[in-house]
C-alpha cells in the first residue's frame, strides 16, 4: 500500500458455479451446484449463479452484468477438471475469477472445461487468422476476434492446455507482444463486496477492469525493455530485508540488481488485481495482490496526462508491484532511502515511460486514449456518477461482482 505496506490475511469461503449445457444456449435462471473433491468425492464448495449473457457465440466482456461464474472448471460431472482451479479453490482462493485470467505476454487466453472452449480477447485491438489447437491439432482456424470480445466453441478438449496462435505479420501489436518476457498473469479479486473498507477495494466497473487489463500489459512491456534493465542496473538499490518466500521458497534474498530484473518478469504468480477506493490509498500491494485507485487508472488512459502533466501513474503501479515482490518502505524501489539508495526506482521509470510517449506516440504497447468507454470522470471507473457534493463513499450504483448484478447504494 502506498504510505502503509499491508499484508493481508483473508478467509475466503470456497465456491462453485453452475455449469453450462453442451449447447451454446443458456438459461438465465439461476442454478445451483456443488464442486467435488477429484480424489475422495467430497463436496469441497457450493454457490448459487447465473450465467447473463445472450445465447449468441460472441460476447462482449467487461461490461456491467458479466458472469462471475468459472464454468470451464467443471467437468459434467461435477468434479473440477482444471488441477490449476482445484488447487487454488482448495487453498481459499475461490474469489478470483479464473475466466477473466489474462497473460502478460498474449492478448488472447482460453479457458475451458471438457466440452466447452472460451476464447477471450482482453485487449482493445482485434486480431485476425488466430487459430486453436489442442494435443489433436487444430481444431478451429481463421478466427476473427474483437477487442474485449470472447468466442464460444463447443469442442471436447483433449489433453489439458490448448495453444493460441497469433501471427505477428502485418501486426505492430504483436510484433510487440512477441518482445514481452513477463511470465505473470492476473485476474479480477474483490475484498469488499460490501464496501465497508475504506482503503478496500470497490466493486468492478467494466471501464475500470479495461483500464487495468490495459495498464497491465503496458507495463508488462516495458518491463520487458533494456531501458527498465538499464535503470535498475545502473542504480544503487536497498535490497536487504526484502521478503521473497511467498512466491519461490528458492527466493532467500536479493542478490544483486539483476536479480530484481529477472524476478520481475520471470515470476510466474497470477496476482489478483482490483480497484482500490475511499479511503487516502493510491495503491495496494503484497503477496500476490495488487491493486490501483481509479485517479490512476483515469490518467493512465488519458493522452493529456502524459504529455500534459508527464505523470500517467506508472509509478503507483511499480511501487505496489515492487511490494508484491518482497520489497518494504525500506527500500527505494518503493521510495527514496538516504545515499546512496536515494534514486527514486518508481519515479525513474514512469519518467521514462512517459518521455519515451512523448517522443514516439507509438511506443507503449497500447498507448493511451482521450477518455475511453465515454468516462466522464475519474468517478465513474469506481461506478459513482460524476457529482462532486457526493461522498466517495456514497455510490449510486456499482456492479456487485460476487452475486453479478447492478445494486443501487445510496447510503
Amino acid at each position: 500500500m502506498k504510505n502503509t505496506f499491508l499484508f493481508f490475511t483473508l478467509a475466503l469461503m470456497l465456491f462453485g458455479c453452475a455449469k453450462k449445457e453442451n449447447n451454446d444456449s443458456t438459461s438465465s435462471s439461476p442454478t445451483s451446484n456443488s464442486y467435488l473433491d477429484p480424489t475422495t468425492g467430497a463436496v469441497i464448495g457450493s454457490f448459487t449463479c447465473s450465467e447473463t449473457e445472450s445465447d449468441s457465440e460472441v460476447f462482449e466482456i467487461f461490461q456491467l452484468g458479466t458472469t462471475n461464474c468459472n464454468f470451464y472448471c467443471e467437468t459434467s460431472d461435477g468434479k473440477l477438471s482444471n488441477s490449476e482451479c482445484y488447487s487454488a479453490w482448495k487453498n481459499g482462493e475461490t474469489n478470483l475469477n479464473y475466466q477473466f485470467i489474462a497473460k502478460s505476454w498474449t492478448p488472447l487466453n482460453t479457458v475451458h472445461n471438457s466440452n466447452t472452449v472460451y476464447l477471450y480477447n482482453f485487449t482493445p485491438s482485434d486480431y485476425d487468422n488466430v487459430s486453436l489447437s489442442d494435443s489433436n491439432g487444430t481444431f478451429k482456424s481463421n478466427i476473427s476476434i474483437k477487442a474485449w470480445n470472447r468466442i464460444k466453441y463447443s469442442h471436447s478438449t483433449s489433453g489439458d492446455n490448448i495453444t493460441v496462435n497469433i501471427p505477428t505479420s502485418n501486426n505492430p501489436i504483436m510484433s510487440k507482444f512477441a518482445n514481452i518476457k513477463t511470465k505473470w498473469s492476473w485476474a479480477p479479486h474483490n475484498y469488499d463486496p460490501n464496501q465497508t473498507h475504506a482503503n478496500w477495494w470497490t466493486n468492478f466497473t467494466g471501464s475500470a477492469l479495461r483500464a487495468y487489463y490495459t495498464m497491465n500489459y503496458s507495463m508488462a512491456y516495458y518491463l520487458s525493455l533494456d531501458s527498465f534493465q538499464s535503470i535498475i542496473d545502473n542504480n544503487s538499490i536497498e535490497m536487504a530485508g526484502a521478503n521473497v518466500l511467498w512466491h519461490d521458497s528458492s527466493w532467500s534474498t536479493y542478490d544483486n540488481n539483476s536479480v530484481i530484473v529477472s524476478r520481475m518478469r520471470d515470476i510466474d504468480a497470477i496476482f489478483r488485481i482490483g480497484v482500490v477506493h475511499g479511503g487516502v490509498a493510491s495503491g495496494l500491494g503484497g503477496g500476490d495482490v495488487h491493486g490501483v485507485a481509479p485517479h490512476v487508472l483515469w490518467d493512465f488512459m488519458r493522452s493529456n496526462s502524459w504529455s500534459s502533466l508527464g505523470w500517467n501513474g506508472s509509478n503507483i503501479w511499480l511501487h505496489e508491484f515492487a511490494h508484491c515482490l518482497g520489497f518494504s518502505h525500506s527500500s527505494n524501489m518503493t521510495y527514496p532511502q538516504s545515499a546512496p539508495n536515494d534514486s527514486n526506482i518508481p519515479n525513474l521509470v514512469q519518467d521514462s515511460v512517459v518521455a519515451a510517449y512523448n517522443s514516439d506516440n507509438s511506443h507503449p504497447l497500447f498507448p493511451p486514449g482521450n477518455g475511453q468507454d465515454g468516462i466522464d470522470c475519474k468517478s465513474n471507473l469506481a461506478g459513482i456518477e460524476c457529482d462532486a457534493g457526493r461522498s466517495m463513499l456514497k455510490k449510486y450504483e456499482y456492479w456487485h461482482l460476487s452475486d453479478d448484478f447492478i445494486k443501487n447504494h445510496y447510503k
